[in-house]
């Protein structure tokens, strides 16, 4: 702030005071040496706005604190008289209101004042402007008498600023312009499209400026603490986002140029349900370029949450103080905060100038002219309904839960150091609902018990962390398979009309492939489909008929091109299971609406370039039309008998019976079973104990019974 004509003072604390009745006035929430430009200031507002006729009113004095603090002496309680205590205002008007005035310099505010107003390029009457709404944010007795002038359009505004500070009119308006620094930055904001408010409301500071330019700092950056922070260095490497490997490359390359040649509106955009990991990849990203990150903060205090209006305050203070300093990148969390959609959801979160453009206007000009690069991150794309905003974003990077391999070598990555196995890292990995973020933060919450439990075991801590927060968010929990009495997957044991081998091997090389696999339940259908996306490096997207059924009119077919448009992003292998319920036979006397689905089905498979696996038990009511479409048909039976003998022998063993053919055993006895049936005998094993081989046989024998049973039994909607 300019020192011309201005006398040098020290800080005081605020100072108690009472009247000549000795009656304490409270403090004024300001250091003592602003009194003097304070009293100033609020006198002005009361005798020249018009402010004294809300506060003198006919029968009493509305703010008597006010008036002592001015250091009005007039009975302003029992013995009020109105006429006498308004001449009292108005001798202590001309004993204040002194042209040669001086504001303070040398104090914490003044300093820091004068550092922003260095770093911003404000002018002499901006950081005046600045000094007036700092210090009606804290002096209670200032903030009254602006109060009391009532509500203000826009035009008195720019009056009762000039008249207070001494600065033309003109200058006024150009300061709270949109192309004005205050306003351009970020720091200050003005609703200009309501007249019922009065100053205070009016007019506002970035959250949390107020108070931090009235602190001493240490480094003059704190002063943005609240606003934007250095980002922490990533946990994972650039490898652990091989799935999206090539877009990422694209957005490193991207940033590295626009920070070399100082290229103006640089965006990428991140996008995803909550905890793919959106944020560390960010960082990963602007280590991966070499840049500075800072990101635009969410809050100020614990527990507050910021604004719109100051989440896109923020990230204009952040445009402009980094923009003066070479190599660095923005990062803007939850940017869906700012969206335009919110806009007719809430008319109190409207932009604060009246520029007509609103929110979208703003955005869409900041997109444009930002000189530091910005990664924006959101959970919802839908608030960002206008094809305007997505036309400025250079990159747009969907990320998606990632392949199994990538998420096993995430969970190594944040458990280094701890007691797991790799077997328990792919079995905790194997739950797509366990994101990246959940990992992270599973990991630091199970350090933190392990390091004041001496007894804790870090696989159960960690499995019990991430349990309950799938159960907290709904999620369910999918179980554990018992890893001493479960068979594992072989494909030695499975029965189909092909090589299944030749199969896995293929796909490494051919993309895309349209693959039915039909039989008897239990048969290692679905298994196979998990064994060969896991063998190529793809991950799985599993949908079961449920995950696709709406009873809502046409949402069913949304659900069927999203779920082929989520695996396309992704280039995973599509596994649809059950799927006779959404290729049922056109000509078998199906309604409107199911012969709409088939459609859709056949066409989202024609169109779909990826591996798309489709399985079922009742391959007799599919429709010929998607008979053709499929590549390849592979059928699923029975177990052989000596496989059956081989797997029978395995159960025995896992739990702990001894496996005894004799004569009396024979070969049918183990015939119309499918590796399915197995998993029974082991599931029945928890509910009471298996001793012997022929208990093993009864269990067999019992589901080979109920299948001859329903056999011929239609299933689920199929019947009419």
């Amino acid at each position: 702030m300019s020192q011309v004509n201005c006398l040098t003072v020290n800080d005081n604390p605020p100072k108690k005071m009472e009247d000549e009745y000795g009656i304490e006035i409270r403090d004024t929430g300001v250091p003592a040496v602003f009194d003097a430009c304070c009293k100033k200031w609020a006198i002005k507002a009361l005798v020249e706005m018009g402010g004294h006729t809300n506060i003198l009113r006919l029968q009493n004095c509305a703010e008597p604190e006010l008036l002592r603090y001015l250091g009005i002496h007039a009975n302003l309680e029992e013995s009020y008289e109105q006429t006498l205590v308004l001449n009292a205002v108005k001798e202590k008007y001309k004993e204040l209101v002194n042209p040669n005035q001086l504001i303070p310099v040398n104090t914490t505010l003044n300093k820091n004042i004068d550092w922003l107003g260095k770093q911003l390029g404000l002018s002499e009457n901006d950081q005046k402007i600045l000094l007036l709404c700092v210090l009606e944010k804290h002096n209670i007795f200032l903030k009254q008498s602006l109060a009391a002038i009532g509500e203000m359009k826009e035009s008195k505004l720019m009056s009762v600023v000039s008249i207070l500070l001494d600065i033309p009119l003109r200058c006024v308006y150009d300061a709270f312009a949109e192309h004005g620094l205050l306003t351009r930055t970020g720091l200050l904001t003005t609703i200009t499209y309501l007249d019922s408010l009065d100053f205070g409301s009016k007019v506002d500071l970035i959250s949390g400026l107020a108070e931090r330019l009235m602190e001493e700092q240490t480094d003059f950056f704190d002063i943005f603490k609240h606003n934007f922070v250095a980002a922490p260095k990533p946990s994972l490497k650039i490898e652990d986002y091989a799935h999206v490997s090539n877009k990422v490359e694209n957005a490193v390359h991207l940033l590295k140029t626009a920070i070399k040649e100082k290229r103006i509106g640089t965006n990428i955009l991140l996008f995803s349900k909550p905890g793919t990991g959106k944020s560390e990849l960010a960082r990963v990203i602007a280590e991966e370029v070499g840049a500075d990150a800072f990101e635009v903060s969410v809050g100020g205090r614990p527990g507050e949450r910021y604004s719109n209006v100051n989440r896109l305050s923020a990230y204009m203070l952040s445009q402009t103080i980094l923009a003066k300093s070479p190599n660095k990148l923005i990062i803007f969390d939850e940017c869906e905060d700012i969206s335009t959609k919110r806009d007719d959801e809430d008319q109190f979160m409207k932009p604060r100038r009246s520029s007509g453009k609103g929110m979208k206007g703003a955005m869409n000009q900041l997109l444009e002219t930002n000189n530091v690069p910005c990664i924006f991150i959101t959970n919802d794309l839908g608030c960002f309904q206008d094809p305007a905003f997505l036309r400025r974003i250079d990159i747009c990077i969907q990320l998606e839960i990632p392949p199994l391999s990538v998420r096993v070598d995430m969970l190594k990555t944040f458990t280094t150091g701890m007691q797991v196995s790799e077997e328990w890292c792919k079995q905790t990995a194997s739950n797509e609902s366990i994101s990246p973020a959940m990992m992270s933060k599973a990991v630091n919450v199970a350090n933190a018990i392990q390091a004041s439990s001496k007894n804790s075991l870090a696989e159960q801590v960690l499995s019990e962390l991430l349990d309950s927060s799938l159960k907290a968010q709904s999620i369910q929990v999918k179980p554990k398979k018992s890893q001493s009495n479960a068979l594992n997957y072989n494909l030695d044991y499975v029965n189909t009309d092909v090589n299944l081998k030749e199969i896995t091997e293929s796909l490494k090389t051919h993309a895309c492939a349209r693959i039915l696999l039909y039989g008897v339940s239990g048969s290692g259908k679905s298994a196979y489909a998990l064994h060969l996306a896991e063998s190529i490096g793809k991950r799985a997207i599993i949908k079961q008929a449920s995950d696709i059924f709406s009873k809502y009119l046409g949402d069913t077919e949304k659900c069927i091109a999203q779920m082929f448009s989520e695996a396309k992003e992704e280039s995973a292998v599509l596994i649809l299971d059950e799927a006779d319920s959404y290729l049922r036979d056109r000509t078998q006397g199906l309604k409107s609406f199911e012969i709409t689905i088939v459609n859709e089905m056949l066409t989202q498979m024609e169109a779909f370039e990826g591996i798309f696996i489709a399985t079922t038990n009742l391959i007799d009511f599919i429709c010929p039309s998607a008979m053709r479409r499929f590549d390849l048909k592979a059928k699923f039976d029975y177990l052989k008998p000596n496989d059956a003998i081989t797997v029978f022998n395995e159960t025995c063993k896992l739990l702990n019976v001894e496996p005894y053919l004799a004569d009396d055993i024979s070969a049918r006895q183990l015939t119309q079973l499918s590796p399915g049936d197995f998993s029974v005998v082991f599931r029945q094993a928890k509910f009471k104990k298996i001793t012997t081989y022929q208990q093993v046989l009864k269990i067999l024998e019992q589901e080979k019974s109920i299948k001859n049973l329903t056999l011929n039994s239609k299933m689920g909607f199929l019947t009419n």
